[in-house]
């Protein structure tokens, strides 16, 4: 799809919004408890761990697509469900998604595109998702999460799952998964080379990984 479709197609979804997107009946977006994070999505009655909440919708456009959406439409938001392709939601809050990062989840992405309880929830309690369980890409996800929990790991990234101990502790969706089987310690040591926007010194994480390698 050339940008001009995509910027023709995103001006109607503004004016038009539409619910590309299902969200369970049994959430509701509030403003999220965490801050600087805008709305977020909410239980409005318990949920038992294992129950979907959101199956995602929307439209499959390239990185370099969907990297010229959000540079237009910061309010766009998308998931990437393969090395090469983002999944792009639009519209209001109604009819997106809204559910924020945290570094310790309740919720985790099964599949590509389906949103499930990691825990069982209570009523009234903030859905998140760690969004370095996600994406693959050498940017900063946060420099300075907010979330709260003792877990908090600040820095958050693209590339959290290059870390031995993030991999052990997390479900990550399929493409994640698929690339963590098929990196082996040199392609790691040698990604984690070539970041240009992350900062090993700030990533507890990676800068953990990344000593280990070349002490190895």
């Amino acid at each position: 799809m050339k940008i001009s479709r995509i910027n023709e197609l995103i001006d109607w979804l503004d004016k038009n919004p539409i619910g590309l997107s299902w969200m369970s009946p049994q959430t509701e977006v509030r403003p999220s408890l965490i801050p600087n994070a805008g709305n977020g999505r909410f239980a409005t009655e318990d949920i038992d761990a294992g129950e979907t909440v959101v199956l995602a919708g929307g439209i499959v456009l390239t990185v370099e697509e969907y990297n010229a959406v959000k540079s237009r439409w910061n309010f766009a938001t998308g998931g990437q469900i393969d090395p090469n392709h983002m999944l792009l939601q639009m519209g209001t809050d109604k009819y997106a998604a809204t559910i924020n990062h945290t570094c310790k989840p309740n919720c985790y992405v099964s599949g590509q595109m389906c949103i499930k309880t990691l825990t069982d929830i209570k009523k009234d309690e903030e859905l998140s998702v760690d969004y370095g369980t996600i994406h693959d890409d050498d940017v900063l996800q946060f420099e300075n999460c907010q979330c709260g929990f003792v877990e908090c790991r600040t820095y958050v990234t693209g590339k959290d799952w290059l870390s031995s101990d993030f991999q052990k502790a997390n479900r990550f969706t399929l493409h994640l998964f698929e690339k963590i089987k098929g990196t082996n310690d040199q392609a790691k040591l040698e990604q984690l080379k070539r970041l240009q926007k992350i900062d090993l010194n700030k990533s507890e994480l990676l800068k953990k990984e990344y000593e280990a390698l070349i002490n190895d």
